[in-house]
């Protein structure tokens, strides 16, 4: 009769072993593909807003390239008619406009909720032909933060001896 509860032992104690091993591979493997999954979102969204800033960046070339060559063939920067007309001819211009001060202009182009890429150019390039010269180049935001107001801090007093 010992001799066979020792089996019995001998036998539950690797299979309490195995069930623990293959839910702790299990769990290891849901773990790992909860992270790849987070990962992989996190790609694609990295990959949308690169893919918008560059096109945005090319569009943005574009209408620089068209506002030179009105400039190079007409007398001086184009009236603000002339920008509107051109900034109609792209998406997500937000604003085209002379500068009050000089012989300058600026516009800009979203390519998210949050970021436009914003870009001023002025007349007489460094080289002294005459062309268009870009001053500014750059991404700025147009959103607003709205903070989380919502987390309940501690309003009591505390109670000192």
């Amino acid at each position: 009769m010992k001799n066979g509860k020792s089996n019995m032992v001998t036998a539950g104690i690797p299979s309490l072993f195995l069930i623990f091993s293959v839910l702790v591979m299990v769990i290891l493997a849901l773990l790992t593909f909860g992270t790849s999954r987070s990962d992989a979102k996190m790609s694609r969204e990295s990959l949308d807003r690169t893919t918008a800033y560059y096109e945005t960046t090319a569009a943005a070339a574009d209408l620089f390239n068209e506002i030179r060559s009105r400039t190079l063939s007409g007398s001086g920067l184009p009236s603000q008619e002339e920008l509107t007309e051109l900034a109609a001819g792209y998406e997500n211009v937000i604003t085209i406009e002379k500068k009050p001060d000089a012989d300058a202009l600026l516009y800009e182009i979203s390519f998210s909720d949050s970021q436009c890429l914003h870009v001023e150019i002025s007349e007489g390039s460094p080289s002294g032909d005459g062309g268009l010269h870009i001053d500014v180049w750059d991404t700025r935001s147009i959103g607003s933060w709205n903070p989380d107001t919502t987390q309940h801090l501690f309003q009591g007093t505390i109670m000192e001896d």
